[in-house]
């Protein structure tokens, strides 16, 4: 289980062609619509059986995939993390945190056709070249969902080049904050101010 304040990438779809739902919808989602119940799920053991029940003439390398991903977005991310979501011109990312368990939507639309999905309250965005070099090459993992190491330092190294989401939730807003604070204790909370301009 990662602890709270954890950081994750959720990608939104292939080339991140979802991300501008998963913003203006207030949530991060995977696909797997074929498996059911995913969201009643407590356990890694009961989440392979259900892939396997789910898959049963699929390659074991290819179920042990789709556990790892899984198991990310339906076991190991907690109310409280981080989520990094790329956007779909990958130009910019969006920073959320996680406030809800996974849940699945029954009448899905195109703008996003994943059912499991996780409430965030969505917080800024960041320019892709503004992050480190080694944050730019975390991005490009060929996984759509992973968690990333050395979530503190990432956040405070950004926190400066952070913009606000408008209420609209869309991604023109350029406003840029100043950074009040970053409290490593319990995971990592940030707290932005924000000039009306």
């Amino acid at each position: 289980m990662a602890e709270q304040g954890a950081l994750f990438c959720v990608w939104a779809g292939e080339g991140g062609r979802y991300a501008d739902a998963f913003v203006k919808g207030g949530y991060v989602a995977i696909g797997w619509p074929e498996v059911q119940d995913l969201h009643r799920v407590d356990s890694y053991d009961q989440l392979r059986a259900r892939l396997q029940e789910t898959y049963p003439d699929a390659p074991s390398g290819r179920v042990s995939n789709y556990l790892g991903q899984v198991s990310n977005f339906i076991l190991k991310i907690q109310i409280g993390d981080f989520l990094v979501t790329p956007g779909s011109d990958r130009n910019w990312v969006c920073i959320g945190e996680v406030i809800s368990h996974p849940y699945k939507v029954l009448n899905i639309d195109e703008s996003s056709p994943y059912p499991h999905r996780r409430k965030v309250e969505w917080l800024s965005k960041a320019r892709r070249s503004d992050l480190s070099e080694s944050m730019q090459r975390s991005l490009r993992s060929p996984q759509a969902i992973f968690r990333i190491g050395g979530a503190g330092a990432w956040i405070e190294s950004i926190a400066g080049d952070l913009f606000t989401l408008e209420q609209e939730n869309d991604w023109s807003d350029s406003r840029v904050p100043t950074l009040v604070g970053v409290e490593p204790r319990d995971g990592y909370r940030i707290w932005l101010r924000y000039d009306n301009g």
